[in-house]
């Protein structure tokens, strides 16, 4: 896999940057400033053995924090569904 690689500085920071995937707005933002030369450089990707369980465990405790978000927003919901049940009934009496 090849990529194209600069270091910008952003503010104080410097940053390496894949110009490869950002250049077409990089290049020509005036927040980051380029400070060195372009280079290509060449990385020997790992092995898919070694890199899907690493993914699939990424995905699955996104999904665990998803699932787990998304029971604290049905939980909300559920309470707020009973205040006002309660208040219909109350008002009843």
């Amino acid at each position: 896999m090849k990529i194209k690689l600069a270091v910008f500085k952003d503010g104080d920071r410097g940053r390496v940057m894949d110009i490869t995937e950002h250049g077409s707005w990089i290049l020509n933002d005036d927040d980051y400033i380029q400070i060195t030369e372009i280079i290509e450089v060449e990385f020997q990707p790992l092995k898919d053995v070694d890199v899907v369980g690493k993914q699939v465990a990424a995905i699955d405790r996104k999904i665990k924090e998803f699932k787990a978000a998304t029971q604290v927003k049905l939980n909300q919901m559920e309470q707020a569904k009973q205040e006002l049940l309660s208040l219909s009934h109350s008002e009843a009496d």
